[in-house]
């Protein structure tokens, strides 16, 4: 272990394999239903919108819900550095298949089975690396160990970072020189980060326990659910479908929202032209500056004896933070006349989304964290990942049967949807609130 007082240097190495990771799927996130739907002459597969936003929704859906299974296998079979390894090889190699693809065309021998088993490579390798990765962190800590919290943060670091750099980069390689070098900007980034992960491993994450199943030690019985955990927990089920419902509008920037973007929005600045992957990135970079700022803000309240909003009151915020973003595309569509929209209104509806990440994301991750007991913590987390990939699938479902329909009533509809979901998050608060309430001293 490090010296008290100081993270072990493994943190730092595992933030900068998962940025990798995260450049690398965004990078896919921004680029796909683009380059989907872009006409073969311009060096995409001409699909129509429909089809590649719902391809893209899947896609999206299972990289978020495979974990689940995969960090089962981890910590059953496989271990997290031998995961993190197979898994940095897989993405890399799915993201440099489609690279290779999308250089030849769609009609070029072989290309239609290449591009399908890089899609799942890439869903395989998140599988596998993205739960082991996260896991690898508190593998690194003692139980007890005070350092965790600031570890942690630290990992995140490089989440965020990741995500908020891929579409800048990648994304922008890729609409500026071609679908291709955007696809290989991502694996190249991927593949970057496993040669990292392999070069420093054997200093760094000596500390790393074997797989379960090859430990020599006999397990232990685990204690069965109490009642009052088995409550709390499935409170924190009945959260998890108005998660459900914000991933679906949320993830929406991937798909339709993307298009919209590309075709409709006025993204001139001068001579310049913003590419459509850059929107991708601000509500990451508005969720980067503006979370300490909020966490400063509820850490004063709570040392003058008030208290930070509960995670009710935070989905019920988010969720309304979601609707406003909506209202603000809607808004644009509105005032345009049918003329391009100012990009200025999508920039404000984005603001929009990263701030409702801020009311949605942690607390519902540190949720979960608190109500399950220790021996079954990864998996109810994993479980929550699920409703996010849920979301994610039904997001390609919701978007492809808009596209075509007239932008602003399709943006007001949703907007309103998800007001009514805020709505409904006020009202069920009590009986949330008495469920979660029984399984944990700090909702």
């Amino acid at each position: 272990m490090a010296t008290q007082g100081r993270n072990p240097p493994g943190v730092y190495l595992l933030s900068a394999t998962e940025m990798w990771e995260r450049f690398s799927y965004y990078a896919l996130a921004g680029l796909l239903a683009l380059f989907l739907s872009a006409p073969i002459a311009d060096g995409g597969f001409g699909w129509r919108p429909e089809q590649a936003v719902q391809l893209f929704g899947l896609v999206s859906g299972l990289a978020f819900a495979t974990p689940a299974i995969g960090g089962w296998l981890v910590s059953r079979w496989i271990g997290e550095q031998t995961a993190i390894l197979a898994g940095g090889i897989a993405i890399a190699f799915g993201q440099i298949a489609l690279a290779f693809v999308a250089a030849r065309g769609p009609g070029a021998d072989g290309s239609i089975p290449l591009f399908w088993t890089a899609l799942a490579a890439i869903v395989g390798g998140t599988a596998l690396l993205k739960p082991a990765v996260s896991a690898a962190v508190g593998l690194l800590y003692a139980p007890r160990d005070a350092r965790r919290g600031s570890g942690y943060a630290i990992f995140m670091t490089g989440v965020w970072a990741g995500s908020f750099l891929s579409n800048l980069i990648a994304g922008s390689i890729g609409e500026w020189f071609g679908w291709h070098w955007g696809f290989l900007t991502a694996g190249a980034g991927m593949a970057f980060g496993t040669l990292l992960f392999v070069g420093f491993r054997g200093r760094w994450l000596v500390e790393l326990r074997p797989p379960a199943a090859t430990n020599a030690e006999p397990a232990q019985a685990k204690p069965p659910l109490t009642r009052d955990q088995r409550t709390a927990l499935g409170g924190l089920a009945l959260i998890s479908l108005f998660t459900v419902a914000y991933a679906t509008l949320f993830y929406q920037k991937g798909g339709f929202l993307n298009l919209l973007v590309k075709g409709d929005v006025d993204r001139m600045i001068g001579a310049f032209t913003v590419p459509a992957t850059w929107f991708l990135s601000i509500s990451t970079g508005v969720f980067i500056l503006a979370t300490p700022v909020f966490a400063a803000l509820w850490n004063h309240r709570i040392a003058r004896g008030g208290t930070a909003p509960d995670v009710c009151i935070s989905l019920v915020i988010g969720l309304a933070l979601l609707a406003g973003g909506y209202a603000m595309f809607a808004a644009g569509y509105a005032f345009s006349d049918g003329a391009a929209v100012p990009m200025l209104w999508f920039v404000a509806g984005y603001i929009f989304f990263g701030l409702a990440d801020i009311f949605i994301w942690p607390p519902q991750i540190a949720l979960a964290s608190t109500l399950a007991p220790p021996h079954l913590a990864s998996f109810v987390i994993g479980l929550w990942y699920v409703s996010i990939g849920v979301g994610s699938y039904a997001s390609g479902l919701v978007g492809a049967s808009l596209v075509g329909s007239p932008p602003l009533y399709a943006l007001v509809g949703l907007g309103a949807t998800i007001g009514i979901f805020s709505l409904a998050a006020l009202a069920a608060r009590p009986a949330l609130l008495s469920r979660i309430n029984q399984g944990s001293d700090r909702p």
